[in-house]
């Protein structure tokens, strides 16, 4: 067969405003209806551009190449829907995607009438009919059905078909039941199969196509990449990944932080079509430990080198006079955000323990524990006692009591000896001639003692009487007489003492009369005299 000779030119606009965009498949047979892009003309079947025919099982079909989108229907044989698309897919693009109702009326003036007419490429999917080459629904805005149509006449019709040539309702469609069999009425797609560098979609317009980008790309192939502002945090380290170029669209920079710190903010950044990143750059910060605080009775001393308590933050102790440091002299803010080693005290210094002196009494106060650093002990002795060394004792920073050992030593008393001619006897409980000494006196053979028996050191340091002494018997009666013819004060005493005289000088008579019996009457002495013997010996 032949290629007719006539040409038709058509002017038509370069959009896609029906369908959407077309991609390139395949390249090959067919009656060729060429749209030349050149001057806006498009040329069905011009002289000299037939470029050859090849023998397929599917039939003859001619072509001609015009280096633009092309329309190509099968010139003999009439096919199913589905093999009417198998043919298209096979040889050129797909079944027809209408752009345009000037494309429209383009094909129906230039396409052959063929009383079955063309299959194109609409097919009802889920109930929706839908552009098969690019799987986008039929919007309202694009049909063409014609009067009274789609009627799905027996619910069986789902493909569509394009009136060419015919009387009435040129050029519009009508759903019929895809078993049918008409032409194939296809397109070869100006796109190439890998256009706007895969960094877009390929929109076919009849003749020509152009890109739409994706985002993050643009230009006419959409080759250039979009360029976020280049990351430079300071303190923080970044990892990037660079998929089309430094700090392009899709770059992604993580972050992370130094030993000791936490990140705030986004851990991952990526370069937005906008131009800009998903988030801020983060910052870094020193792990928080908890606030320290001096001890009880002592100082603290810190160093913050990311801030106050952080990371890296240093803090000595110390105590006050008169305190010991219990714990670690230092600590230290770690990566965990936790302090080295335990919490430290101040304990006060301890001195021994005091006890109340012997025959005495300690009264102690104590400020920071018994016995420690401040205590005070005030001492004190029992009746017939006096305190040696200090009245009261503290205890010092250094661990020791001020003053010497206090204790408590018994008074004394004058130091006794025995009478003349006499002797005497002592008991001492608290030392020699001390608080509550006793001692008894006695006199020899023929001395009578005057004066108390026994003494007693009482705590005022003196002696209940004077001591005694031991006189003769004889030298006793003339005491008597001198004492009872003194004064008359010492006569009414005697008066007064009546019994005791009366007592005496009976025992005196009674031993005058004894020794009358044994000595003659010429050794007697002097009437009314009194020998010390007889009254030591009778006393």
């Amino acid at each position: 067969m032949s290629c007719g000779a006539a040409s038709i030119s058509l002017e038509l606009e370069n959009t896609c405003d029906l369908h959407g965009s077309c991609l390139a498949l395949a390249v090959s047979r067919g009656t060729a209806v060429g749209l030349q892009s050149a001057g806006r003309t498009r040329t069905l079947g011009s002289p000299g551009t037939y470029l050859g025919i090849a023998a397929i099982t599917w039939g003859m079909v001619l072509w001609v190449e015009v280096g633009a989108w092309t329309y190509h229907y099968s010139d003999q044989g009439d096919y199913t829907w589905e093999q009417a698309r198998n043919f298209c897919q096979t040889f050129f693009t797909d079944l027809v995607a209408i752009q345009n109702q000037q494309e429209i009326e383009y094909l129906n003036k230039s396409l052959p009438y063929h009383g079955r007419y063309y299959w194109i490429g609409i097919r009802k999917l889920g109930g929706i009919w839908t552009w098969v080459g690019t799987g986008k629904v039929l919007s309202k805005e694009a049909e063409n059905w014609a009067v009274g149509e789609p009627n799905n006449r027996r619910s069986n019709q789902d493909c569509v078909e394009i009136y060419i040539q015919r009387p009435e309702q040129s050029g519009k469609w009508n759903d019929e039941p895809c078993n049918r069999k008409k032409k194939a009425l296809c397109y070869q797609a100006s796109c190439q199969p890998f256009p706007c560098s895969q960094h877009g979609e390929c929109v076919e317009t009849i003749g020509s196509y152009h890109c739409e980008c994706y985002p993050g790309f643009h230009g006419p192939e959409c080759t250039d990449v979009v360029q976020c502002a280049k990351l430079e945090p300071k303190g923080v380290p970044m990892n990037c990944s660079h998929p089309y170029g430094d700090f392009s669209y899709n770059s992604t920079c993580e972050f992370g932080c130094h030993e000791g710190f936490e990140r705030r903010g986004a851990g991952v950044l990526r370069c937005l079509p906008s131009q800009e990143w998903s988030a801020n750059i983060p910052t870094c910060t020193a792990i928080a430990c908890p606030v320290l605080s001096a001890p009880e009775k002592g100082e603290m001393n810190c160093s913050h080198l990311h801030g106050n308590f952080t990371f890296g933050s240093t803090c000595a102790f110390s105590c006050q006079k008169g305190f010991v440091l219990m714990g670690p002299e230092s600590s230290e803010c770690t990566a965990t955000g936790t302090w080295t080693g335990d919490a430290p005290r101040c304990e006060a210094i301890k001195c021994s323990a005091l006890t109340a002196p012997n025959m005495g009494q300690a009264a102690c106060f104590h400020l920071h524990g018994n016995f420690t650093f401040g205590s005070t002990c005030a001492f004190s002795c029992q009746k017939g006692f006096v305190l040696m060394g200090p009245e009261s004792r503290e205890c010092t920073a250094l661990g020791t009591w001020t003053g010497d050992p206090t204790h408590c030593k018994a008074i004394s008393c004058p130091v006794l000896s025995p009478p003349s001619r006499g002797q005497l006897s002592c008991s001492h409980v608290h030392g020699n001639f001390t608080y509550n000494s006793t001692c008894t006196f006695s006199c020899e053979e023929g001395f009578v003692r005057m004066g108390a028996e026994m003494l007693r050191c009482e705590a005022m340091g003196n002696w209940t009487r004077d001591p005694p002494v031991c006189a003769e018997d004889s030298a006793f009666l003339k005491q008597v007489l001198a004492y009872s013819s003194g004064t008359a004060l010492a006569v009414a005493g005697l008066v007064l003492s009546g019994g005791l005289i009366a007592l005496l000088a009976k025992r005196l008579s009674d031993r005058e009369e004894k020794k009358k019996l044994l000595k003659p009457t010429s050794d007697l002495g002097a009437p009314g005299t009194f020998t010390n013997a007889a009254y030591d010996a009778n006393l």
